[in-house]
């Protein structure tokens, strides 16, 4: 639930950002505020009538943060290769959801099995890195899929496009993080 002003603008302004990019027009720099937080990533899920319309992000920000939700907004409507693109009439019946990422924690083990202690699925994002290639699910995916955490990690090393007991590597970083959500 939105518990500030701030959390509220969030969401806000991605629907402006949406509705900007349907009437063809871009913020002018003046519209971000400074931004005092300070977040490793941003993902903006999109939903209509309860099912997924979009969903894309960053792990790193690269701009401030109004800056990047302004820019994710437009990538999760317009530019998720599994969907087709959003359209005006979808626009007023939107759910979304803003997941501003926190700090990833490298997960440490001496055997794969140790994951299943180690993470808490439905709080921890989970985010595996192998050979140049990544993959990230936000806590909810995972229990939202009815997954455990075997089948998350493989799942994931599928959406990187490894083979599915690659988490099972021990060259394979496994990180950990929470998110601040938020949703309309």
């Amino acid at each position: 639930m939105l518990k500030d002003e701030a959390d509220i603008g969030l969401i806000e302004l991605v629907r402006k950002s949406l509705k900007d990019a349907f009437d063809e027009s871009g913020p002018a720099e003046h519209e971000f505020p400074e931004d005092p937080e300070t977040v490793s990533g941003v993902f903006v899920t999109l939903k209509h009538d309860g099912m997924l319309r979009g969903c894309r992000g960053c792990v790193e920000g690269r701009f401030p943060l109004h800056q990047t939700v302004w820019e994710i907004a437009r990538s999760s409507a317009f530019d998720d290769p599994r969907f087709d693109p959003l359209t005006r009439r979808e626009l007023d019946d939107l759910e979304i959801s803003v997941s501003l990422l926190g700090e990833m924690e490298s997960v440490d083990v001496e055997d794969p099995s140790q994951f299943r202690e180690l993470l808490r699925l439905g709080r921890d994002g989970i985010c595996l890195r192998l050979q140049g290639r990544s993959a990230l699910f936000l806590p909810e995916v995972a229990t939202e899929q009815g997954w455990d955490v075997e089948t998350t990690l493989s799942r994931l090393c599928r959406k990187a496009g490894l083979e599915e007991e690659e988490w099972r590597n021990p060259e394979t970083e496994i990180l950990r993080f929470q998110t601040k959500h938020l949703e309309a």
